[in-house]
């Protein structure tokens, strides 16, 4: 007997897939679309569905590159394909998958879809998968193997993957790949300092006491705070540009320090006045926009937490490898100088000034130290956290300045 509800979650994983690669948009922008086109209805399942989309991006190389070994006369394409990955992609990652029940349901799937021809071809290529399901997911190509098969199992486009060989070495390039195949774990802070894994949904972990960031950022924060407080200013004055969510406000307010966050989208400033509101941070934290702050207006501490290619958070944002291209880091890049330049003059004599990406693009960067000694600054730190290191949080490149007197 068909489960309509499983089967209209499996249609919905398709289409958000399909808007994804096809008009290289964010998962929450395609989830958006296909919520809007199935009259305003979420799927019946969506937990399963946010974890098989998110987990087919992450796997897509791999998942191509597997059913390619099994498709010799003919490469499967459109929805049979799509269908390929929702069997392949549980049978390899995830532990509580049955083979026989995930076999079964994904050929009943494409059978209604495309009817028992494609049914039948993914029948006998889902077979020939759970035949050498061990092999996969041990499968690393060795030292003989070709490009193409090394591109297929690190899970990166060929960009990505030639780039960051080419910065950091190729043994690094494997272990960021590798680390980014991963689930992401979610952290929150308290106010009290103390942080706190968790185990469920983000979204409805948290209180009035607590906010959800990254172990990558929540060290930046310290770091900075604790720079701060080294130069003799504990309670700094400061203007996070590029706020939203809110994280580097919420986490200076946290330990002591007042100022403002601004961001140019209304949309996303919205989402850190909520943040601030819940938190009961009003009184340390003020919200403007982009255009009310004033050319004289001048902090102890400005941070830009730039617009970047998000590389760092592969595996939060698993679509950003099939959305990104070099074109766009182009792009970033001219944008993040505009930011930096816009942003230096709010910067007292004798004060910092941080820029941070959650990239690890050396380029995204780079310019904004060659901006800053054009400037005189003088830095006091920089920093690259890899996501395979510890704290083996997001991806991140910051460096903190002072301003001469």
């Amino acid at each position: 007997m068909v489960d309509h509800h499983l089967t209209r979650s499996r249609e919905f994983v398709v289409r958000v897939i399909t808007e994804v690669l096809n008009d290289k948009v964010t998962i929450a922008q395609a989830w958006s679309r296909v919520v809007y086109q199935s009259e305003g209805r979420e799927p019946h399942d969506a937990p399963w569905c946010r974890e098989m989309v998110a987990g087919i991006l992450r796997y897509k190389s791999r998942l191509d590159w597997i059913m390619d070994t099994y498709s010799h006369k003919k490469k499967p394409t459109g929805w049979t394909r799509k269908a390929l990955y929702l069997g392949i992609y549980p049978l390899l990652a995830q532990e509580a998958a049955i083979p026989g029940k995930i076999v079964s349901e994904v050929v009943d799937f494409i059978k209604e879809k495309q009817g028992s021809q494609s049914g039948d071809f993914v029948n006998a290529v889902l077979r020939q998968v759970t035949e050498s399901l061990d092999q996969w997911k041990s499968w690393k190509p060795s030292e003989n193997s070709g490009e193409p098969e090394w591109l297929a199992w690190t899970g990166l486009p060929e960009w990505l993957w030639e780039r960051l060989s080419r910065e950091y070495g190729r043994e690094w390039a494997i272990e960021f790949s590798q680390t980014m195949m991963n689930r992401p774990e979610f952290y929150m802070i308290n106010r009290d300092g103390k942080t706190e894994k968790l185990a469920g949904d983000p979204g409805e972990s948290v209180g009035s006491d607590s906010y959800v960031q990254d172990l990558s950022s929540q060290a930046l924060v310290k770091r900075v705070h604790e720079t701060l407080v080294e130069k003799g200013i504990p309670e700094a004055d400061f203007l996070d540009i590029c706020s939203a969510p809110g994280g580097k406000a919420i986490g200076l307010a946290f330990l002591g320090h007042s100022g403002i966050a601004m961001d140019e989208s209304p949309k996303r400033l919205e989402l850190v006045r909520e943040n601030i509101k819940r938190l009961g941070l009003a009184e340390k934290i003020r919200i403007y926009e982009q255009k009310k702050i004033r050319a004289e207006d001048q902090f102890e501490l400005v941070w830009v937490d730039a617009p970047c290619t998000g590389i760092g958070t592969l595996r939060k944002n698993p679509e950003i490898r099939w959305v990104r291209d070099e074109l766009a880091v182009e792009g970033l890049i001219k944008l993040q100088r505009k930011i930096v330049e816009d942003s230096l003059k709010h910067v007292k004599p004798s004060g910092f000034f941080v820029y941070s990406v959650c990239s690890v693009l050396k380029d995204e960067f780079e310019h904004v130290a060659e901006i800053m000694d054009s400037r005189d600054a003088k830095l006091v730190w920089k920093i690259t956290i890899a996501p395979q290191e510890a704290p083996h949080g997001d991806g991140f490149q910051a460096g903190m300045w002072f301003r001469s007197p």
